[in-house]
């Protein structure tokens, strides 16, 4: 049993500068929701933030959340494959960065410094608003921001309120030739005044990637590649060096939602997500060669399969501790899994993974005279179950194998976190806190 025990404190100031110019006006995007969960002016938070809207999504088309970041100019994305995504900020990367959903952590005890591909099983075409926090986000999410936050939202059901009923339904498709991509996405949403529902599916199907013949890096074509042909491993040419023989997948996403308003001070939501892909071929493993020859017959991540229970609680009534708190509660499951084998050898090697993750974030806030006070409770569950076999594909027969991580290993970290912020002038803001986080792993 490991134990560890953190302590930090966050001293920040924000300056801004004001003044008259002979430029037009402009709308500039004042609001931010994620650095201290609830809304507040830009001009307040010392980090650099930058932000995702949908109107940017769809004049983008990108195809995974990880292209949506990519395409922001601010976030590195390391890509091993089509199927995946390893965003970077800064240098800091997988374990060092938060991926949050409607103010849920998507991180979790496998999340290591190796890349990691999770990032795309956020659908971009259910994304209302994102969030990139450059910079510490410790205080206020604990140590995987230490280099960073993308806080992603979801759509929300809207209620009625000039009428009765309010119904809103729209539908999406898209083609692209680079990988023969065909996309579809539909969501719907009616709402009464006092209860509301929105449902939306994607569904998308990737084949392999075409790359363009000019600026090409030659280390990246695809000469040849290796079929199973009568039982055994041939090499065959590639009669289209530029398609990466062995790289598309599928994908689909869910997501289904239920808010109830029963009065102006208390609101109610339960959401469910769902992610899925199929298998997603390694190719920068499936072009490896070794002695002059093609080293792996396959190489893939199997289907990587994400579900999200979540309910949310927004109570506004005003008490003397608190303006406004937000209560999540929330239950994942993860499932991941890596295939391999290499040429000329019959035997594939399989490493599962299955993550459930329990969590659970009360969020206050309270306004004292110029100032105001951000302070919240978070505690997270994790038990992780990794499986690892090898099988004859000539037989069929097949026998354990070594696991990724300990079977049966669990991972849990509690915090409480406090930071106030004040208004010196119109130009100063001052923010200071202080978080306690107590971290407990059993893995043997």
């Amino acid at each position: 049993m490991k134990r560890l025990v953190s302590l930090g404190l966050v001293l920040g100031c924000t300056l801004m500068s004001a003044g008259q110019d002979s430029l037009p006006e402009r709308n500039l995007e004042a609001i931010t929701l994620s650095v201290n969960k609830w809304q507040q002016s830009r001009n307040e938070v010392p980090n650099k933030i930058t932000r995702v809207v949908p109107q940017q999504i769809y004049h983008y088309n990108p195809q995974t959340a990880a292209d949506m970041l990519a395409q922001t100019g601010t976030v590195f994305v390391q890509k091993s494959q089509l199927g995946g995504g390893s965003p970077m900020i800064r240098g800091f990367a997988t374990n060092r960065v938060l991926l949050v959903v409607d103010g849920v952590r998507m991180n979790n005890a496998i999340y290591r410094s190796g890349n990691l591909q999770n990032v795309i099983s956020i659908d971009p075409l259910t994304v209302e608003n994102t969030e990139v926090i450059f910079g510490p986000g410790s205080l206020i999410y604990g140590s995987d921001a230490i280099g960073g936050v993308m806080a992603f939202r979801t759509l929300q059901p809207q209620f009625a309120h000039d009428s009765k009923l309010l119904v809103k339904a729209s539908a999406f498709a898209r083609y692209a030739t680079a990988n023969n991509e065909r996309t579809a996405h539909a969501d719907v949403a009616v709402g009464t005044r006092k209860l509301s529902f929105l449902a939306a599916y994607t569904r998308s199907d990737f084949d392999d990637l075409r790359m363009g013949k000019n600026g090409r890096d030659e280390n990246y074509i695809r000469p040849e590649y290796v079929e199973r042909i009568n039982g055994q491993d041939v090499i065959t040419q590639n009669s289209n060096p530029n398609v990466q023989r062995f790289s598309g997948y599928t994908q689909d996403n869910f997501l289904g939602k239920i808010r109830y308003k029963p009065n102006d001070a208390v609101e109610l939501q339960y959401a469910f997500t769902y992610a899925g892909t199929g298998n997603a071929p390694r190719y920068d493993r499936l072009i490896q060669y070794r002695n002059g020859a093609l080293r792996f017959a396959e190489w893939t991540y199997g289907p990587m399969l994400w579900r999200m229970h979540t309910l949310n609680a927004l109570l506004t009534q005003k008490s003397a501790l608190a303006d406004n708190i937000s209560i999540v509660a929330s239950y994942q499951n993860y499932e991941e899994s890596r295939i391999d084998r290499a040429r000329n050898n019959n035997t594939r090697t399989r490493q599962a993974e299955e993550v459930d993750a329990y969590s659970l974030n009360i969020d206050a806030t309270k306004r004292l005279g110029q100032g105001q006070v951000f302070y919240g409770f978070e505690t997270v569950d994790n038990k992780v179950g990794s499986f690892g076999t090898q099988t004859n594909i000539a037989n069929g027969s097949t026998v354990s194998f070594a696991t990724r991580y300990p079977n049966g290993s669990t991972w849990s970290t509690t915090g409480v976190y406090a930071n106030y912020r004040h208004n010196l002038s119109a130009v100063t803001t001052l923010n200071g806190g202080l978080r306690y986080s107590y971290n407990t792993l059993n893995a043997t």
